[in-house]
């Protein structure tokens, strides 16, 4: 512990001293240069990670509320977690259900294809969006 604390000679550099003191572990450095154990990159500027983002896989998702008779409309790269997270109250709008239960899920290959579904089904309404599917698959039915 002695060694972690800085000399008032000045002798260990900045780096050297924030170095030990994360234990030997290198942070990324902020564009602003401001380095530490709360510093994290920009991800707008971060091309590499943007890439990567849009490249992985999204699902937009529906999830129906018999108690609330209402529907969410979501996009997640897990959908299971995101549902775990739904189901024991860690979202805000869904808290005030138990009882959600995934009635659509759909795959996109990016976040932008994802943003743009989930904006249709939200602009559309969940119910209608789900009875025009419906019909499409079952036309004899409609």
């Amino acid at each position: 512990m002695a060694n972690l604390i800085r000399s008032s000679s000045g002798s260990n550099s900045e780096a050297e001293y924030l170095s030990r003191l994360r234990g030997g572990i290198s942070f990324p450095i902020t564009p602003k240069g401001v380095t530490g154990l709360n510093a994290r990159p920009a991800l707008k500027r971060d091309r590499g990670l943007r890439f990567l983002l849009s490249s992985m896989n999204w699902f937009v998702y529906i999830l129906h509320s018999v108690s609330l008779c209402r529907y969410y409309v979501g996009m997640t790269q897990n959908v299971r977690r995101r549902t775990k997270q739904h189901l024991y109250g860690n979202s805000f709008w869904t808290r005030r259900a138990d009882d959600w239960n995934q009635v659509f899920c759909s795959r996109a290959m990016s976040i932008d294809q994802a943003r743009q579904l989930e904006l249709t089904i939200k602009k559309r309404g969940a119910e209608k969006f789900l009875s025009d599917r419906q019909s499409v698959k079952n036309p004899d039915k409609a």
